[in-house]
């Protein structure tokens, strides 16, 4: 992943963006452009999200617009858009939000997570539970947190990875201790993007692909679509 290396152009896009007046446009509550399953786990508080790429689709005025850096980097990237599971988002999480365990589909992809603005005090969290298989159905129910968990705080510039098949929470607790003035009041903003789990080999990538594909790519309204490579 290319991300680390260009943090500084990416936060400047996204920061530049988060002011615009074409944010409210795009701006969604989260499962408007994941799945409904997300809509259905989302907790208490405001989690919403921006979505520039869905698979090997961009939103071509928000790439032209707004993030031509990052969509460069997604396009340079076949391991994010030849995914057909992929999204690349902004995922925006306000103070005193928590999303309570749930856990992806698949094991087949990562989840890469490239904080752009964060509170400085630690308060937003990512909790895994380090172990397979799906909770209780009793202990899945909008649980907030849970004896077994890791608790990682994201880093400004540093790209977290995670497999997010395992249970998995995000809270944000909003303090009023913070030594930087309105510092509880910003958001946890983040960019999203999956990508194939390395230890998939090409043709394992190319069966999974096409598979899915016959299932339809989803092709939305203002979006355009990269050509499949002949090879990952």
């Amino acid at each position: 992943m290319r991300f680390n290396a260009h943090f500084e152009a990416i936060q400047r896009e996204v920061q530049r963006f988060w002011e615009h007046a074409d944010l409210e446009e795009h701006l969604k509550g989260v499962g408007a452009h994941t799945t409904r399953f997300d809509r259905l786990i989302a907790g208490n508080g405001t989690w919403v999200d921006v979505r520039l790429w869905r698979g090997r689709a961009f939103n071509k005025k928000l790439c032209e617009r707004h993030f031509r850096v990052v969509c460069s980097l997604v396009e340079a990237s076949p391991e994010i858009w030849t995914n057909p599971w992929s999204h690349v988002l902004l995922s925006v999480l306000e103070p005193d939000s928590w999303v309570p365990f749930h856990q992806g589909h698949s094991n087949g992809q990562l989840t890469y997570h490239v904080p752009v603005m964060l509170p400085s005090d630690e308060a937003a969290e990512l909790a895994v539970i380090p172990r397979g298989g799906s909770l209780p159905e009793s202990e899945h129910d909008r649980i907030q947190s849970h004896p077994e968990e890791q608790v990682v705080s994201w880093k400004l510039g540093k790209t977290l990875v995670f497999d997010d098949s395992f249970a998995h929470a995000v809270r944000y607790r909003a303090t009023s201790t913070s030594p930087v003035p309105d510092d509880r009041k910003l958001p946890r903003l983040l960019l999203l993007t999956r990508a194939w789990h390395p230890e998939l080999d090409a043709d394992e990538r190319a069966a999974l692909r096409e598979f899915i594909r016959k299932g339809g790519e989803e092709l939305p309204e203002g979006y355009e679509m990269l050509p499949l490579p002949v090879t990952l």
